[in-house]
């Protein structure tokens, strides 16, 4: 075989598994457009519960002064059943936004005019 026929083969070899690499797990990945952000407030160790909340108080009153912010949720510490006992130290916080849902029903909404 001509050495320009192997190496024609092996160019375009590369260049289909550089692009089958770029799809490479996509189909793992789910996309989620909720529209939520989650954040963990973390607390230097020792912080009693009572502080914890009144931080936590405070930390959503911030947050909620923002306009695209819909909703916050908040939980400090974890359920009763737990792999891993955090107490007071770390707040975990879910923020439904206005913005993103809107645009996402937008976008949506347009494509379905198109098809």
């Amino acid at each position: 075989m001509p050495l320009y026929r192997v190496l024609l083969i092996a160019s375009v070899s590369v260049g289909l598994g550089g692009l089958a690499a770029t799809r490479l797990g996509a189909e793992f990945i789910p996309n989620l457009d909720e529209g939520d952000i989650a954040m963990h407030a973390l607390r230097i160790p020792g912080t009693s519960i009572s502080q914890a909340v009144s931080l936590q108080g405070e930390l959503e009153k911030a947050i909620r002064q923002v306009p695209e912010v819909e909703r916050v949720f908040a939980k400090i510490g974890t359920v009763e059943v737990a792999t891993v006992v955090i107490g007071g130290i770390m707040s975990s916080t879910l923020l439904t936004l206005f913005v993103l849902p809107t645009l996402y029903r937008m976008v949506h909404r347009h494509d379905k005019k198109r098809a």
